[in-house]
């Protein structure tokens, strides 16, 4: 059978109750054990008629709890930067809403030990739902966030990335190729490989390479005032050609940091205030201040319907 839902105009007419006529006390329609008023039929969300049919009528639907209404519509998916979509069910929460935490520095252009871009953290997230914010605020539970995702809907936090002071590392400088760097000889922990060739990363101080090298071809790069992050080899390098020691680097560096992705198994989860976020009828727009978001959303079925013919 088709999957349609019905409103209470429609199921007046499918019943054949007319406004004022075929009511006895109000009653529209009785299967023996259930029946329902024209004003609890009239304040019924729409229905699903496979639904109507396993539950044995009308009534008994109409009788049954939100959440088994709600269990009707089609669920849809949607991610990206701003999430649309033109067939929303009204007034219904949403089953999902996850927004990812992007890392970010304050500032513009490269970073350079004279270009410092300090790298900022997330202490909570600004959902605009069709041009209303809701505020997910984490604060107080689990502090600084500089990368992850939150899950608006089960209330959660997780927290994917670490920053890491350069100076707490250890080093020395690698003469072996035509260029010199500082290698690090503890790589930060945990941090999470891509392959062998690719880790997330940033640096306030230094501009990250796109490409990530093995120690000898960094050794035959030219590039200065970088840093690189190699997932095979685990050794971090930096080249600041200001400076011929490892000690008089990290005298001037200071505070310099590097953020990092790192190991699902190191991803910290906090707990946060649980919020539901509604859909509108037909359209809606949805995105997070912190970076791409998913939604799950109740599609209104005649809509959905409307958009497969």
């Amino acid at each position: 059978m088709a999957n349609l839902n019905y409103t209470a105009m429609e199921i007046d007419a499918l019943l054949g109750v007319a406004e004022g006529t075929g009511a006895v006390d109000g009653v529209v329609q009785s299967d023996g054990e259930n029946s329902i008023s024209k004003k609890e039929v009239d304040a019924a969300p729409t229905i699903d008629s496979q639904n109507l049919v396993e539950s044995g009528g009308v009534a008994a639907v109409l009788k049954s709890s939100m959440a088994n209404l709600n269990a009707a519509f089609v669920k849809k998916t949607v991610s990206g930067p701003t999430v649309t979509f033109a067939d929303g069910a009204e007034n219904i929460p949403m089953p999902s809403v996850v927004a990812q935490i992007l890392p970010t520095q304050s500032g513009s252009g490269d970073p350079s030990p004279t270009n410092v871009r300090p790298i900022i953290g997330w202490t909570g997230a600004n959902i605009t739902v069709n041009g209303d914010v809701v505020a997910v605020p984490w604060q107080d539970e689990a502090g600084t966030v500089y990368g992850g995702e939150v899950d608006v809907k089960n209330g959660r936090v997780v927290s994917k990335w670490a920053k890491w002071k350069i100076k707490d590392l250890g080093w020395f400088l690698n003469t072996s190729g035509t260029y010199p760097f500082f290698q690090s000889t503890n790589t930060p922990p945990f941090y999470r490989q891509y392959g062998n060739n690719y880790v997330a990363c940033l640096c306030d101080s230094y501009k990250v390479q796109a490409t990530t090298l093995s120690s000898a071809d960094f050794a035959a790069s030219a590039d200065d005032l970088v840093v690189n992050l190699n997932g095979g080899s685990t050794a971090m390098k930096i080249r600041d050609n200001r400076y011929a020691t490892v000690a008089d680097w990290l005298a001037a560096m200071g505070e310099a940091e590097l953020c990092f992705e790192v190991r699902s198994d190191h991803h910290a989860e906090t707990s946060i205030t649980p919020q539901e976020i509604s859909t509108a009828l037909g359209s809606n727009s949805i995105a997070a201040d912190t970076g791409d978001i998913a939604v799950t959303y109740c599609a209104d079925t005649k809509l959905y319907i409307d958009s497969l013919l």
